[in-house]
């Protein structure tokens, strides 16, 4: 039976879990410490958690982490210039883990889902002026998070600068549907006048609480009224909360970010959701938004077995098959292995031979192989 696994030496590669044959070993990803990948990410999805689920074939639990996170992956997937890659302790040994081609997939799965909607467990309002990438984000987890969102949007479609990209295009189409079977609004060619001397006092009196700007393009260099501007010309904010000059005021996207990748733009949507969900809830905006993160240090890869990476299709998009083929190539740096079923080991001793850290100990008493196989049998020795 297994006896131990020593946590000093245990690295969380996870070789334990994937060459037991009888189920033994799981993976705990919880750790405060972030993989290399993580710390790349713009959008700091979990990514070992991510990747761990997939490898246990929990496909909607893993979409489910990445929407923590991700709004839309099925944008990102394609428009993110994956910085997570390059520092993946995979590229050491053999080729980085296709990170960008498995939330693709992911994204691609989430495109498929019938959504219902959101309990309403807020009675306050929020305003979000512009319907690109950012101001999409913000309404989604707003929504999510049960606070009743009306999006104004002056063309006639949701999805901004995206819209000259077809396939983006039909994506952003989906998920402006999607959001609006979770219980947001979406007003299309409403064309809200920022830069009157009332427009905030016209939103408030519609009820709305908070207001996040995402209309970038249409700003144009124009200032808000009542709203200090940046160096750069754009509307001031709180770099963590994306909260303006004007407390029920909001920045996002293009409006408060200088050359913003779309990614980014999401991620400045998601951050200022939380913050206005903390002021409508009587906090200060920033309540728990500033996380010190810590990163852990690239896996050694040294005595690790080389696994190929599964071919991609032209577009870098990958099959079902590859996507957790892909999976099991990540190391899930910073997780440690732990026995979860020591009942079921059979003594097999693949765990022990397997693990490149030599953190894993069977039972002291080795038990020796079938006469065919031991060497004390072989010229008729007994």
């Amino acid at each position: 039976m297994i006896s131990s696994i020593d946590e000093e030496k245990c690295t969380g590669c996870g070789s334990c879990v994937k060459t037991c044959a009888l189920d033994v070993f799981r993976l705990d990803t919880r750790n405060e410490k972030i993989a290399p990948c993580m710390a790349a990410c713009p959008a700091r999805n979990d990514l070992r958690e991510i990747h761990y689920l997939l490898q246990q074939s929990r496909l909607d639990e893993a979409l489910d982490c990445l929407k923590l996170t991700m709004p839309f992956p099925a944008l990102a997937g394609r428009l993110c210039r994956r910085p997570c890659e390059r520092p993946c302790s995979r590229h050491a040994l053999d080729e980085s883990v296709n990170i960008g081609g498995i939330e693709t997939f992911l994204g691609d799965r989430d495109l498929a889902r019938a959504l219902s909607p959101v309990p309403r467990r807020h009675i306050f309002k929020a305003a979000v002026i512009g319907a690109g990438i950012a101001g999409l984000s913000a309404a989604w987890y707003l929504t999510k998070s049960g606070f009743p969102v009306t999006v104004f949007e002056a063309g006639e479609k949701a999805g901004g600068h995206l819209r000259s990209d077809s396939v983006c295009a039909s994506i952003i189409d989906i998920y402006a549907a999607q959001l609006q079977a979770m219980g947001a609004e979406l007003r299309l060619e409403c064309r809200f006048p920022l830069t009157g001397p009332s427009w905030r006092e016209e939103l408030e009196d519609l009820d709305f609480r908070a207001i996040v700007i995402a209309a970038g393009s249409e700003l144009k260099g124009k200032t808000p009224c009542g709203l200090e501007l940046s160096d750069s010309g754009r509307i001031k904010v709180d770099p963590h909360t994306f909260q303006s000059s004007v407390r029920t005021v909001f920045a996002v996207g293009d409006a408060a970010l200088d050359n913003a990748s779309d990614v980014l733009s999401m991620v400045s949507g998601r951050r200022a959701a939380q913050a206005v969900g903390n002021i409508l809830q009587g906090a200060n905006a920033d309540m728990g938004m500033h996380v010190r993160l810590h990163t852990v240090a690239s896996r050694d890869v040294s005595g690790m077995e080389q696994r190929s990476p599964h071919p991609a299709g032209s577009d870098g998009s990958l099959t079902l098959e590859g996507t957790l083929e892909e999976s099991l190539r990540c190391l899930t740096c910073g997780s440690r292995a732990y026995i979860a079923y020591p009942e079921d080991c059979m003594t097999c001793f693949a765990c022990e031979t397997h693990c490149p850290a030599g953190a894993i100990d069977v039972d002291p008493f080795k038990e020796f192989h079938p006469r065919h196989l031991d060497r004390r049998f072989i010229g008729g020795r007994k």
